[in-house]
């Protein structure tokens, strides 16, 4: 067992196990604070949590996994399993492959191949053609509203009502974001999105990341591929995996955590 140093928020060790027929694998088994789990690098990587909603994190961590890695199973480490500790039914665990990955950047074009390889790959196998997905995933710490829509317009509205909810829950009313919560529902979603659906237009879903940032796709260390993991994966828009409302979603992490 060799603890690795993954900063200050994060309890690593690297396991290496001798199997019956001699083979020896390789395990990353990564320590997450009670309410902040994602899957990592991952022969297998593991997370842990626990608290109340530790499970629903590591089962939407597995589900969306899967989904993406059935999609485009060379640029997903293949999820192992999830579940609970026997020895201790508050501590869930998310298991994926591992996947030795250089922490370096990936350019622009290796970053819009990847996305763009996911998008075609999964375009038009929603199940039912329906937005959203069959379970709550999380964006950290936070759940995101995936109940199945027939439109687009309806699936973010509700994902975006979802948060707004929770984020007045957890740190009181705001007047102005009370102001531009109002604009935005009446005002910026229909204008933005309805017309992708009026008169004769449609949108066809497709499975996306929805938080592709640079922590979550590294090329491999063997071959230089790129690799994206830790989804919040959902059927949705293409342009969904653009970016998420990070700031919203960050204060919400943030109060969840305190």
């Amino acid at each position: 067992m060799v603890k690795l140093d993954l900063g200050p928020r994060h309890d690593a060790v690297k396991i290496a196990v001798r199997l019956q027929d001699g083979d020896t694998v390789a395990f990353f088994e990564k320590v997450e604070p009670p309410s902040a789990v994602s899957p990592s690098v991952a022969n297998v990587s593991t997370q842990r949590v626990s608290g109340r909603v530790g499970a629903a994190m590591m089962k939407g961590s597995f589900e969306a996994e899967k989904a993406l890695h059935e999609a485009i199973p060379r640029r997903v480490p293949k999820p192992v399993a999830w579940g609970t500790y026997t020895s201790d039914p508050d501590i869930h665990f998310y298991m994926a492959e591992f996947v030795e990955m250089r922490h370096d950047a990936p350019g622009p074009k290796d970053w819009a191949a990847a996305v763009l390889e996911l998008h075609l790959a999964s375009m038009g196998k929603s199940p039912g053609g329906q937005f959203g997905f069959h379970v709550t995933t999380h964006l950290a710490n936070v759940p995101v509203d995936n109940s199945w829509s027939s439109s687009w317009e309806a699936l973010w509205a509700q994902q975006m009502k979802s948060l707004f909810d929770q984020e007045e829950s957890l740190n009181g009313p705001d007047e102005a974001l009370t102001e531009l919560r109002t604009a935005y529902f009446e005002k910026v979603i229909p204008r933005y999105l309805r017309p992708l659906e009026s008169d004769g237009r449609s949108i066809t879903p497709c499975l996306i990341h929805s938080d592709l940032w640079l922590g979550n796709i590294k090329p491999r260390a063997s071959t230089g591929e790129l690799c994206v993991f830790d989804s919040c994966a959902y059927w949705g828009h293409n342009e969904g995996t653009s970016d998420t409302p990070k700031r919203l979603w960050a204060r919400i992490a943030n109060g969840l955590r305190a």
